[in-house]
C-alpha cells in the first residue's frame, strides 16, 4: 500500500470536510496523513479492502476532530443540518455517545459492554446468540475474579443505561 495511491482520497475528504464544517484544511490533511500511517499496521486484508478501511478511519477521525471543537450533541446536530450524516456517520456519532455513557458505568459493567461490542478480543467463538453471549461474558467475568453479585449489579447498571437511552 503506497501513500501515493491514497493521497487524493485523503485530500478530497479533507477538502470536503473543510467546506462543510469550516475545520482548517491543513489540519484535516495532516490528520488524514497521520491516520494513513496509523492504519497501515492495523489493516487485516481478510476483513476487506484497504481503501474502504482507510475511508472509514478518516471519517471517524474527522468526526472526532469536529466534535472536539464543539460538544457531541451540538456537533451531531450541526452535521445533520449539513446533511453530512449518512448511516455510517450516524452510527459513528451514536457510538461516540454510547462510549460517553459507558464511561460512566462501573468498571465491571464497562468491561461487560466492551466484551459484547468487541467479542473477538475476548472469545474464540463469535457470532453467538445474545443469550449465549451473556453466558460467555458472565463466565469470562468469573474467570477475571468478579463475584456473581458484582456481575449481576453490572448487568443491572447496563439495563438502566439502556432504558435511559431508549434501548
Amino acid at each position: 500500500m503506497k501513500y501515493a495511491d491514497y493521497e487524493n482520497m485523503i485530500n478530497k475528504l479533507a477538502w470536503d470536510w473543510n467546506k462543510k464544517t469550516g475545520l482548517d484544511f491543513d489540519e484535516l490533511q495532516a490528520e488524514g496523513n497521520l491516520v494513513f500511517c496509523d492504519v497501515i499496521g492495523k489493516f487485516d486484508p481478510a476483513m476487506g479492502i484497504f481503501g474502504t478501511f482507510l475511508y472509514r478511519c478518516l471519517v471517524n477521525r474527522f468526526i472526532s476532530l469536529y466534535t472536539e471543537s464543539c460538544n457531541v450533541v451540538e456537533g451531531t446536530e450541526k452535521l445533520k443540518q449539513l446533511n453530512y450524516l449518512d448511516k455510517a456517520y450516524d452510527y459513528t456519532m451514536r457510538r461516540l455517545c454510547l462510549d460517553d455513557l459507558v464511561s460512566r458505568l462501573s468498571k465491571e459493567a464497562e468491561m461487560m459492554v466492551d466484551m459484547a461490542l468487541n467479542p473477538r478480543g475476548y472469545f474464540t467463538k463469535v457470532g453467538l446468540t445474545p443469550k449465549r453471549m451473556k453466558g460467555q461474558i458472565k463466565e469470562k467475568m468469573k474467570q477475571e475474579g468478579f463475584t456473581n453479585r458484582k456481575i449481576d449489579t453490572a448487568i443491572q447498571d447496563i439495563r438502566l443505561m439502556l432504558n435511559e437511552i431508549g434501548g
